[in-house]
């Protein structure tokens, strides 16, 4: 695949770019970037799709957001990149934090995308609600804890031992910027989101997935009226790296994928 970059209100969007057909565009999870599923994306290419993977901003070779973004920031950015390269109506495949993205996006612009594929998307705030109050007390205990003197000694000892307990590692190795932006982005519940989205969406899970558990799978797939939930046993949160070849062989093996390439392939007779 190619590598290119454009601009997005200032931002310098890296991205990786290939083949003919039906345009898929792929948002990484977070702490994450394009070369992460690049597997996906030549098994996709090669199968009669042109693919775009773009490191969304704060992440591989993309710009910084100016300050903190929220969901919305990322939303609009992502929108503006589709105008920009993203073709007409494109395949929508997402994945972790990318995938909350793409619920919104499905929910506010279903009118820019074909269709939804969501990996293991992130977002639903009924399970993680207890896990970011934990996440943001144990920060602010810890910072004026570990202040102390006598303790100052442990407090980076401390601190990653309480971003492991609350499962946000990705916070301690971010920029204090990204890390404000991940503050902003986890305490964001898109659960009311999925009832508005009215797009074809096939919903992929690990059933092994320790990140996000796989009672998340159901509950995303009894909001969202037009889904359908594929289960992948014994496969963790990681699924493009794990196993992209399976994951590559399920998305290609949607049958709306299939009328999509089936529509381009009549239209370019």
């Amino acid at each position: 695949m190619e590598e290119r970059f454009i601009f997005v209100d200032n931002l310098k969007i890296n991205y990786k770019i290939g083949g003919n057909g039906p345009t898929i565009l792929i948002l990484h999870g977070w702490d994450s970037s394009s070369e992460k599923w690049l597997k996906v994306g030549k098994i996709l290419m090669n199968s009669g799709f042109r693919v775009i993977i773009p490191d969304l901003p704060g992440f591989g070779k993309s710009s910084f957001p100016p300050i903190p973004w929220t969901v919305s920031d990322y939303l609009e950015a992502v929108l503006k990149f589709v105008e920009k390269v993203g073709g007409e109506k494109p395949i929508l495949v997402a994945h972790s934090f990318g995938g909350r993205i793409a619920i919104k996006f499905g929910a506010v612009y279903p009118e820019k995308i074909s269709c939804l594929i969501l990996c293991s998307p992130a977002g639903i705030i009924s399970r993680k609600k207890a896990k970011v109050k934990f996440f943001n007390l144990a920060t602010k205990i810890g910072k004026n804890f570990f202040s102390l003197p006598v303790l100052k000694n442990f407090q980076n000892f401390a601190r990653r031992l309480l971003y492991r307990m609350s499962g946000t590692r990705d916070y301690l190795r971010a920029t204090p910027l990204m890390r404000e932006t991940m503050k902003k982005i986890i305490s964001e519940n898109l659960f009311p989101f999925l009832p508005r989205i009215k797009l074809k969406t096939l919903i992929i899970w690990g059933k092994e997935d320790k990140t996000l558990p796989v009672s998340d799978a159901y509950l995303i797939k009894e909001k969202i009226p037009d889904s359908e939930l594929i289960i992948m046993e014994r496969i963790g949160h990681a699924l493009n790296l794990d196993v992209p070849e399976e994951l590559a062989k399920i998305i290609l093996n949607w049958q709306i994928l299939k009328d999509e390439r089936d529509k381009y392939s009549k239209a370019n007779i």
